[in-house]
């Protein structure tokens, strides 16, 4: 338990390509899997059996383990930079900045060139930032460790 806490809920150290891998699938896909089971659950099968504030208290918890699910896998993945000797603030590149600036320059291109509505923006939008998430976790997945000691800690392997 004191590893899993360690592993969640701190920026220190450094995590393998399996740790990192296995706690993605578990904690990132597993939770986003219970807040939306949960909320379709909710919101469709028990809709006109269930009193309303009773549903949205049930929705809100599930919502909260959820987020609570997909908020471990950001120091996972920033242990995992650390053990590619990285920064973790390269992190934060990937997930924030580089789909931003994308966005920022083939809507405007896209635009230019093919007028768009506000639903077709939505969908570059989103595609691009699928894209450098998708790329972000292949990579950290398939990218070797650096072998050693570095300024993170010792290796995990």
């Amino acid at each position: 338990m004191k590893y899993l806490a360690q592993l969640i809920f701190s920026y220190k150290g450094r995590v393998g390509r399996k740790t990192y891998l296995i706690y993605h699938i578990c904690g990132g896909f597993g939770g986003f899997s219970i807040w939306f089971c949960g909320w379709f659950l909710l919101s469709y099968m028990f809709e006109g059996y269930i009193p309303g504030y009773l549903l949205k208290v049930v929705e809100t918890l599930l919502m909260l383990i959820g987020i609570l699910l997909l908020y471990g896998t950001i120091p996972v993945s920033v242990k995992r930079h650390h053990d590619r000797d990285k920064s973790g603030w390269t992190y934060l590149i990937w997930t924030a900045v580089m789909p931003f600036g994308f966005n920022l320059c083939f809507s405007t291109i896209y635009t230019i060139i093919f007028p768009l509505d506000l639903f077709d923006t939505f969908m570059l939008v989103r595609n691009v930032y699928l894209f450098c998430f998708i790329s972000g976790f292949i990579a950290l997945c398939c990218l070797p460790s650096r072998e050693g000691r570095n300024e993170y800690g010792d290796s995990p392997n």
